[in-house]
């Protein structure tokens, strides 16, 4: 593997080729457009950049992976739930949750679910204000929870419904929409 200057890449790949060993040569554009491979047709570099959807087969089980995973982290972390749902309770009444519409998969709307943990009297409902770190709008619980993105964890919920699907990353605190 060669990391190096663009007018460097043409030499390297020459000698790579020629010393008949597996090699690669680092490109950021690759990167940038994140590249799932190339190949070279009708004396073109073409780079995959969407794989399209999943087989049947693929879709069915990470499904049930989505489902097993979200199933058991509610079940394992309903501890801490209804613990998180208390402390926003005590400190700032209801509601609990931060609904927020999204778009999925198929651009269909669904609603989104996370803790809440700004003060429910001074909520911007129509988004005019964005929220910024020291935001004094934020809870002393929901600067706890943001921090530990323990407020994402309601997301387990969309999962489970099939609104959103488990991200690989950071598997049961960051879903992604589909």
């Amino acid at each position: 593997m060669v990391s190096c200057p663009p007018e460097r890449r043409w030499a390297w790949a020459t000698i790579l080729k020629g010393a008949n060993i597996s090699g690669e040569v680092i490109d950021a554009a690759v990167a940038e457009l994140g590249a799932h491979g190339a190949r070279i047709a009708a004396q073109q570099g073409w780079l995959r950049v969407s794989l399209g959807p999943l087989e049947l087969r693929s879709r069915v089980i990470k499904r049930l992976f989505d489902i097993t995973g979200a199933g058991v982290g509610l079940i394992l972390l309903s501890p801490l739930l209804i613990a998180v749902a208390v402390a926003i309770l005590l400190e700032d009444g209801s509601p609990v949750l931060f609904v927020q519409r999204r778009v999925g998969r198929g651009n269909r709307f669904f609603n989104m679910y996370k803790f809440r943990s700004m003060r429910s009297d001074r909520s911007d409902a129509a988004g005019a204000r964005s929220t910024g770190r020291e935001d004094d709008r934020i809870t002393r619980v929901g600067r706890f929870i943001r921090r530990t993105s323990i407020d994402e964890l309601p997301q387990l919920f969309n999962v489970l419904l099939g609104e959103m699907s488990s991200g690989a990353g950071r598997y049961l605190l960051s879903p992604v929409v589909l």
